[in-house]
């Protein structure tokens, strides 16, 4: 018991302090990733757990550095219950550590909660798919819209007591002029769209994302197996349109239709809004036995489960106008200018709403230039 008491208190020991000594950094790493360390902290002001990521950067680090630059400037447009929050971020010079403060999903990523509990039933999946989708619909449904461009297991947070699931990590997001294309090939092979690899792409490759992500919720499977890590062989069978062999372990009928549907060619998938009004998401039925519950009892739950999801479409679309000077970046963004001047004084360069991003699996890297 000693032990463990010792342990308890090296793990909460505060390590450092952000420049503005409101959130203290502990020692409890909760995630890391190649360049990424991700750490347990503490909100001194309001008196909440907090996530403190610290991103180690390089003299060969530009285009990492330029993400995170866009990940902060976007974030702070950002307000969603289903979206991680951001609260500070900064850049310190003198170490070359992009840091980066947000909010604490108490039960991690869905990889990890999905493996940790064993009896997740079509209900659950049905609850996270509306709330994931909701945050899509948030991100597609703007003036100018965001394409999420890694939607996967990993990056997908959850608060395991309240069952609320959280997109985050917004490394590679960008707003996409109406009616253009992106053209960068980014992302997460497992849950890649064939058209991101031919470099003309929009909102919908986050929804064949959302598909492959339900595949791996369900099935527990890693994407593309059978190529044993190969990823040329990945690509290939992306670009020919072949779905992995873990597709067919998601057995169950309705499910099965409703990640087809996500999975069509891009000219027939649905968008966000259309899979939230399907009968999979709005016609829920209770998995237990019925037996003993009265006819109002049930018609009661499936009422609640329509108000779910008319509550989750009641959110405001974005005004904001496209500034076609900065493209990628809200039109408050700092000229480059004064991010150096910021960098060197210490200050933030995103400090509200946002998103936070623990390890995962490898990306590919950035190829040629969005449009």
């Amino acid at each position: 018991m000693a032990g463990s008491s010792l342990s308890q208190r090296r793990e909460y020991r505060a390590m450092e302090e952000c420049p503005r000594k409101r959130y203290v950094r502990y020692n409890k790493s909760i995630g890391q990733g190649t360049t990424k360390k991700v750490y347990m902290g503490f909100d001194k002001v309001d008196g909440i757990e907090i996530a403190w990521s610290k991103t180690q950067l390089t003299n060969s680090s530009n285009q990492i550095y330029k993400n995170l630059l866009a990940e902060a400037s976007l974030l702070e447009s950002l307000d969603h219950e289903n979206v991680i929050k951001c609260y500070h971020s900064w850049y310190d010079d003198s170490t070359k550590i992009f840091h980066m403060i947000t909010e604490l999903c108490t039960s991690g990523d869905l990889r990890k909660y999905t493996n940790k509990h064993n009896l997740v039933g079509n209900t659950a999946i049905k609850n996270w798919s509306r709330q994931i989708l909701s945050a899509l619909n948030y991100f597609h449904d703007r003036s100018i819209p965001i394409v999420h461009r890694d939607v996967k297991i990993e990056n997908i947070f959850i608060d395991g007591n309240l069952g609320t699931v959280k997109l985050g990590d917004y490394g590679f997001a960008r707003k996409i002029k109406p009616g253009r294309s992106l053209t960068r090939c980014v992302g997460t092979p497992e849950t890649m769209a064939p058209e991101i690899l031919e470099a003309e792409y929009n909102e919908k490759a986050d929804i064949f994302s959302f598909g492959m992500t339900l595949v791996q919720i369900v099935t527990k499977e890693k994407m593309y197996s059978e190529c044993n890590n190969d990823k040329e062989l990945v690509f290939g069978m992306i670009r020919r349109g072949e779905m992995p062999a873990a597709l067919n372990n998601a057995v169950d009928s309705e499910i099965r239709q409703f990640i087809d549907k996500c999975l069509r060619p891009k000219s027939e998938r649905p968008a966000a809004i259309d899979l939230l009004n399907d009968p999979f998401l709005v016609n829920d039925v209770p998995e237990i036995s019925t037996a003993g519950i009265s006819a109002a009892s049930i018609q009661t739950l499936r009422e609640s489960v329509r108000h779910q999801v008319a509550r989750l479409l009641r959110k405001e679309p974005d005004k904001e106008e496209f500034d076609s000077t900065t493209d990628n970046f809200p039109a408050s963004r700092p000229s480059l200018e004064r991010q150096r001047e910021m960098e060197r004084e210490g200050e933030t360069f995103g400090s509200q709403k946002g998103t936070s991003e623990t390890g995962s699996p490898s990306r590919t890297h950035e190829t040629s230039t969005d449009t």
